[in-house]
């Protein structure tokens, strides 16, 4: 059992059932950190009887079953961009290529290939998270004995302050909003809603009596599901909602709007308005931002956008601490000896 350098590419070699058993030789990558990390893995499963033979299995086929996998547990959104991702994967590797044979240094060649190309750092990292997640399946369904991807990392990236639309640029877009359009713009910029979860909105989780709506767990990012509450003005809109179909927004041909669908309907809206370098989850921010800079907590932010962790909340704590600075900076009063010039107290 041990490693050795042939070329420019390390390799593990090791016998899983000793000496007298098959011998397992896998070329691992151009750095050695990551061959002996892979041996290091080997050598523990070994000791405590995990290890065993990988089955010969091509990419194709666990490409195929991973795609079942996901559809059967995942939002279609989710479904859908890693389908993209697939399609992607099958352009670095042969499809019949065995999974066996699949090696970090082979990644990371495309990935330096794509950074050169100029993609942006985030969508590298989303493809790498399905990457990564195809190969943990494929050793969870006994095809691999260890993911060639585990202990590689995702590519560093800008931390951004989230973008929002100012109170100018909506007066703008409702200037310019008719119909369907506007009634879509208001459901999300009031009530903070994912456009997937607008889209696949029912009936069933309207109450116009509560005057509230559920976001179901099936539909929901964080399959865990929450209660927002309906301010008049978008009562008004969903009680003119003509209720012909189980979707309160179904898509002109029936069904469900796919997500490119609506965001277009945003993305026609911003260029009516004139609004340049937002998206449509923009008005998702814009609901964060308004919440936050208006006292809002940040546990009801969050729970009110359905994150599941606070520190996805967090990225709006910069604006309610930049509210409350400029309150402060409000107050007309001057402390004795400060050098600041004491303002007389009104008469009331």
């Amino acid at each position: 059992m041990g490693i050795y350098k042939r070329g420019k590419i390390w390799y593990a070699e090791y016998w899983p059932h000793g000496r007298k058993g098959p011998k397992v030789l896998k070329a691992i990558s151009s750095q050695r950190r990551f061959a002996e990390a892979f041996l290091h893995e080997i050598k523990r499963k070994k000791l405590y009887g995990r290890l065993k033979i990988p089955v010969p299995i091509s990419l194709q086929e666990v490409l195929d079953q991973f795609l079942d996998y996901s559809q059967a547990r995942n939002r279609p959104a989710t479904v859908y961009n890693q389908q993209f991702h697939l399609r992607t994967i099958a352009t670095i590797f042969t499809p019949t290529i065995k999974m066996t044979d699949i090696t970090p240094g082979e990644f990371e060649k495309y990935r330096n290939a794509r950074v050169k190309a100029g993609i942006r750092p985030g969508t590298l990292n989303r493809e790498f998270t399905t990457f990564k997640s195809i190969f943990s399946r494929a050793v969870e369904w006994g095809y691999l004995d260890d993911s060639p991807l585990r202990h590689m990392k995702m590519l560093p990236t800008e931390k951004s302050k989230p973008r929002f639309l100012s109170r100018e640029d909506i007066a703008r877009i409702m200037e310019v909003a008719k119909g369907l359009e506007r009634d879509i713009f208001l459901l999300l910029l009031l009530t903070g809603m994912r456009k997937g979860e607008v889209i696949a909105l029912r009936w069933e989780d309207v109450d116009l009596v509560e005057n509230q709506i559920t976001i179901t767990a099936a539909i929901a990012k964080s399959r865990k599901s929450r209660v927002i509450p309906l301010r008049p003005e978008l009562i008004d809109i969903l009680k003119r909602q003509a209720k012909k179909k189980s979707l309160v927004f179904p898509a002109p041909e029936g069904g469900q709007y796919h997500e490119r669908s609506m965001s277009r309907i945003i993305y026609l809206l911003y260029k009516k308005a004139g609004i340049k370098g937002h998206d449509v989850h923009s008005i998702r921010h814009t609901f964060g931002s308004w919440a936050a800079m208006s006292g809002v907590d940040l546990l009801t932010v969050k729970e009110l956008m359905g994150h599941s962790d606070i520190r996805t909340t967090m990225i709006y704590s910069h604006l309610q601490d930049d509210h409350i600075r400029k309150a402060v900076e409000k107050i007309d009063f001057a402390v004795p000896g400060s050098g600041q010039k004491e303002t007389p107290p009104r008469r009331i």
